[in-house]
């Protein structure tokens, strides 16, 4: 094979990386051959064996990619947007948006595979743990700076609320899987608006009716 320049080794990669997640979204990593991927990727199996000694590494490419693109899509919004509040609101919208393109429900899957894979075998959860910190660290910073701007009460706990996020995209993701007609991604959207503007409670609540911190009730156990 000739030499080629570090910009074509990136670019024939990235080729292999994308055609790997088509043939995983379609058939899953374990049903997914090395022959499958290099049909998608139009290469030798000798070629796709001078950029990847194997299939798990592949595997492990293909995961990596999908928190760099996640991670592009939330620097990128957050950059075009006038406030950390607007930016979280168009973060938002770009990710329940993508719950209504046609190949999400594959995708969701192959994640929920990664996910088991990763509670099975300690070298994937590695990796998708850094993914998550990652992307948990983004989320976090943004709102940090929604805090120091006003934009949100320095009451709140930036990492938390962050992990409050991730933690209601991914419990939708499994939703929508799960029991699709149940799910409206649009409508849960404006209900964790008014949950943050604090519109949920009726004219019937009071501050009487406000409970002690999650903190005062929930402690670890000894």
């Amino acid at each position: 094979m000739p030499k080629l320049k570090p910009e074509e080794i990136a670019l024939r990669r990235r080729e292999i990386v994308d055609a790997a997640r088509t043939c995983f979204v379609r058939s899953g990593f374990h049903r997914t051959t090395t022959d499958e991927i290099c049909r998608e990727a139009n290469i030798t199996p000798g070629g796709l064996y001078h950029y990847f000694a194997n299939k798990e590494e592949i595997i492990k490419a293909v995961i990596r990619d999908q928190t760099e693109n996640a991670l592009t899509v939330m620097h990128n919004t957050a950059a075009e947007s006038p406030d950390p509040r607007a930016a979280l609101r168009s973060v938002g919208l770009f990710f329940l948006q993508a719950m209504l393109e046609p190949g999400f429900d594959n995708v969701a899957r192959l994640d929920i595979e990664t996910w088991s894979e990763g509670l099975r075998r300690p070298d994937l959860l590695k990796i998708i743990q850094e993914g998550r910190e990652a992307t948990l660290d983004a989320v976090t910073e943004v709102i940090q700076e929604a805090v120091r701007r006003g934009n949100y009460s320095a009451k709140v706990d930036p990492e938390a609320l962050a992990n409050l996020f991730s933690a209601i995209y991914a419990g939708l993701r499994i939703s929508k899987l799960l029991v699709p007609h149940r799910v409206d991604a649009p409508a849960v959207l404006d209900a964790l608006r008014m949950m943050i503007r604090g519109e949920i409670l009726g004219s019937a609540s009071s501050l009487a009716d406000e409970q002690p911190s999650a903190a005062e009730i929930v402690r670890p156990s000894r």
